[in-house]
């Protein structure tokens, strides 16, 4: 069963998941966002996949995808607008702050600041279309810090997987040359013809009503990619050498300019992810990935299988491409990254076990579960049980 939080619908997830935050405390919480045109459901089974005791995978459900399909898929128009109006307000509350010094300060201003101070670390996860957006999630919060306009955390991590260097993202350097831009296939036969080149023949899009549901999403989600710009101020470069490039795209409904650049590198660890035999993430178009990053020893490559072993032993039988790693064939992924989250734990302190009188007291959490209800994850009887 799919269940989306009443309270904030960009946050999707699994019942077991659901019923799993109202009694384990976790170390990491992962927000995970998904590819081109896939809703958050494509993670729900991570939720008890990925260390179920200790990581609280949350996936993003963006607009027009999921339960918040009436929404239009494009409402915000760029990466950058759907991370700056849509991500960063609604996932702050899950965030932990760092603005709190109890010596200096006493007891929080309010309880919503309080709860935000026992919040768990966080990292991000992204693949393809997701892995630019959680690109540019790390690099707002990180223009918002140098602006001392961010008074929560920043990521423990940013997992990028599935995508070229930010730089390299666009049309200019899109190994597909024969359509380098999607999203300016007006017509509807063209662009699945195109689209199946690139990604395989999905038999779970062949039917016309299915098209017609996916493609106005599909559209937007590759509009975005192909205008996405990111300019830390200086453009990494290809293999031969050259400067990116970036062009405008004309869209369906005109000319759209790609977003405003982001002028910060990222001080966040960055762990890119490939899968073997990808073609959409040729190395010499990943690598730059790391110059994104200060210092750029913070940047570092793993490599997946994208296939199964029973896919690959099918031949033609299997219709997709190792691009589709997120949702055909996650285990080497998932491997990784329980070896790799483990370092990022910490456990965050409860309300009621905080020292200070004044924050320990039940109508403190009292508060708290009125304010945020089932949303987060410490609903727990008070006082807690040992």
């Amino acid at each position: 069963m799919i269940q989306v939080d009443s309270a904030e619908p960009l946050i999707s997830r699994a019942a077991s998941a659901r019923l799993r935050t109202a009694v384990v405390r976790p170390k990491l919480r992962l927000f995970c966002i998904a590819q081109a045109g896939c809703d958050a459901g494509c993670f729900h089974p991570w939720q008890d996949l990925l260390l179920p005791g200790e990581v609280e995978v949350l996936p993003l459900e963006l607009p027009g995808r999921g339960q918040r399909f009436r929404e239009s898929p494009d409402a915000f128009g760029s990466i950058r607008a759907l991370v700056a109006d849509e991500i960063l307000p609604k996932i702050s509350k899950l965030l932990p702050r760092t603005d709190f010094d109890e010596g200096a300060r006493g007891c929080p201003a309010t309880m919503e600041q309080h709860h935000e101070w026992t919040n768990p670390p966080f990292a991000i996860f992204g693949h393809s279309f997701g892995a630019l957006v959680a690109h540019e999630i790390c690099a707002q919060i990180e223009a918002r810090v140098q602006r001392h306009d961010w008074p929560w955390a920043k990521p423990s991590t940013l997992y990028a997987s599935g995508m070229r260097a930010p730089s390299l993202c666009g049309p200019a350097h899109d190994p597909d040359v024969t359509n380098p831009t999607l999203s300016t296939l007006v017509d509807d036969d063209a662009f699945w013809t195109a689209f199946e080149r690139r990604y395989g023949r999905n038999p779970d899009l062949a039917k016309p009503e299915v098209r017609a549901m996916i493609l106005p999403r599909l559209r937007a989600d590759l509009a975005a990619m192909e205008t996405y710009v990111r300019d830390d101020g200086e453009r990494p470069r290809t293999s031969d050498g050259d400067d990116d490039g970036v062009r405008s795209v004309d869209l369906r409904r005109g000319v759209r300019r790609a977003n405003q650049p982001t002028n910060h590198k990222l001080t966040v660890r960055t762990r890119v992810i490939l899968a073997e035999g990808d073609d959409r993430t040729p190395r010499e178009l990943v690598e730059p990935w790391a110059d994104h990053c200060e210092p750029r020893t913070l940047c570092a490559f793993t490599t997946v299988k994208g296939v199964s072993p029973a896919n690959e032993a099918s031949g033609s039988g299997y219709w997709g491409t190792p691009h589709r790693v997120v949702l055909d064939y996650p285990d080497e992924l998932l491997s990784f990254l329980r070896t790799d989250v483990p370092s990022l734990f910490r456990t965050a302190k409860l309300p009621a076990e905080s020292t200070d009188p004044d924050v320990n007291s039940k109508e403190m959490f009292a508060e708290l579960d009125r304010l945020y209800g089932d949303f987060t994850a410490w609903d727990l009887e008070y006082p807690p049980v040992k």
